[in-house]
């Protein structure tokens, strides 16, 4: 059902350095690189980030842009990242649990915050294998196995 998430970052070149750290164990990778937001994913872009603008508004050509301004809920000012209200979670799949440890520890390395270390989980199905991490901007990532 979901077509793409896009994140806005203060900073796109630190996000990306953490983003690419990121993608690298969970096999994504950049597939779309313009000053206006990066792509990330396997076959196709599904995750972007997106730097955000001085005046709040995402870029005009990209997702989220102006053009969808009061339609996605993508454009407008959010505020600093660490007085933001936490609003859920990006969960990224991964092909088994050395991958959830592995991203998890690239993600701290680039630059990262630990949101709750790697371990099974309660909720979900019997082999739920997650991570959480927050990013540079303080965006929510789960890292996610077993969740099928």
């Amino acid at each position: 059902m979901l077509d793409h998430i896009a994140l806005e970052v203060a900073d796109l070149a630190r996000a990306a350095r953490f983003y690419d750290a990121l993608m690298h164990p969970l096999g994504g990778r950049r597939i779309v690189d313009s000053p206006d937001g990066i792509g990330y994913g396997r076959d196709r872009p599904e995750i972007w980030i997106m730097p955000r603008r001085a005046n709040g508004e995402a870029p005009s050509g990209g997702p989220g842009g102006a053009r969808d301004a009061g339609r996605s809920g993508h454009g407008g000012a959010h505020g600093d990242a660490g007085a933001r209200a936490r609003h859920g979670h990006v969960a990224i799949a991964a092909a088994g649990r050395r991958a959830v440890d592995a991203a998890h520890r690239a993600g701290i390395a680039a630059g990262g915050r630990d949101g709750g270390a790697p371990a099974p989980r309660e909720f979900g199905p019997p082999n739920y294998y997650s991570g959480y991490l927050v990013d540079p901007d303080g965006a929510w990532l789960e890292l996610v196995s077993g969740s099928q």
